[in-house]
């Protein structure tokens, strides 16, 4: 045998050595049992509590000193998270509506930047005081906009943890298409709108992202009749999704955690009583996942 032989001979050796250690390895970390199970964590507790805050907001757009209107609204989310936290069990989650801090504003996408907040900011910052007095995560949605996404108005729910950080930005994964034209469909840039820069600046993880808390893996969304958005959350691990509404489906929420076996809730805006759109307020809701509403 020559040397070239003997050295072919040495690096199949080691090759089938590797081969075996890669084996050995694998049938000690089983990624899914034989009844479909897997490996999990304990949750902090075995019963989560969510608490909604089912509210109107001012509407900025309407007011002549936006900053007034806004910090009315920071200051009537901070007393129904302390009533929340005061009244019964303490929550383990506090969930507001789509546009709390803001209001619905109308007009194209230059007129409602000027009617966003930035994350983090004041109002964050104050919310992350009141969360960690309460101990309990706080969530919401709100326009906002971004320095890295200079001249877009983002739709973002935040997830303030008990220690009064922010724990995740959840964007908006897309905006409904189905109804209605197109001019009056609502100008925020969702993921999908700038997928291939969003992807290069956050990766591909972050295009479905999961927050993993102590009471389960979380996610956060205001999309609404969108059932390949929700499966493909469901496919990352979700336990529970937080749902941010102006306007929803009752029909749509029960279906999404029937298919996809987690957890929904669904925190919806309120209207005054005489607005047209009065009948689709409220009703906020928490299904379980065989999709009975609780």
């Amino acid at each position: 045998m020559n040397n070239v032989s003997v050295f072919k001979a040495i690096v199949a050796s080691v090759g089938l050595a590797l081969f075996a250690v890669a084996l050995n390895a694998e049938a000690n970390s089983v990624l899914v049992n034989a009844s479909g199970s897997y490996h999990t964590v304990a949750l902090e507790e075995e019963n989560v509590l969510v608490k909604i805050v089912q509210a109107s907001a001012k509407n900025i757009q309407e007011f002549d000193d936006p900053a007034a209107a806004l910090q009315a609204n920071l200051d009537k989310m901070i007393e129904y998270a302390e009533k929340a936290c005061s009244t019964g069990k303490k929550p383990d989650f506090i969930l507001y509506n789509e546009f709390p801090l803001t209001g619905y504003s109308f007009g194209d996408r230059a007129e409602k930047l000027k009617y966003t907040i930035t994350i983090p900011g004041p109002e964050t910052a104050a919310l992350g005081k009141t969360a960690k007095k309460c101990d309990s995560y706080i969530i919401f949605g709100s326009y906002a906009s971004d320095v890295d996404w200079p001249n877009h108005i983002l739709s973002i729910n935040s997830v303030i943890n008990r220690d009064g950080n922010i724990a995740k930005k959840f964007w908006k994964t897309r905006n409904v298409k189905r109804f209605g034209s197109s001019s009056g469909e609502i100008p925020t840039t969702t993921i999908e709108s700038v997928r291939d820069k969003y992807r290069e600046k956050y990766g591909i993880e972050e295009e479905f992202p999961v927050l993993k808390t102590e009471f389960g893996n979380i996610v956060v969304s205001t999309v609404q009749i969108d059932p390949m958005v929700f499966a493909a959350f469901a496919m990352r691990g979700t336990e529970i999704r937080f749902r941010t509404s102006t306007l929803f489906f009752e029909a749509d929420v029960q279906a999404i955690a029937l298919f996809n076996n987690f957890y929904s809730t669904m925190a919806n805006i309120t209207f005054p009583q005489d607005s047209d759109w009065a009948s689709m307020g409220g009703n906020s809701l928490i299904v379980a996942p065989n999709g009975k509403i609780g």
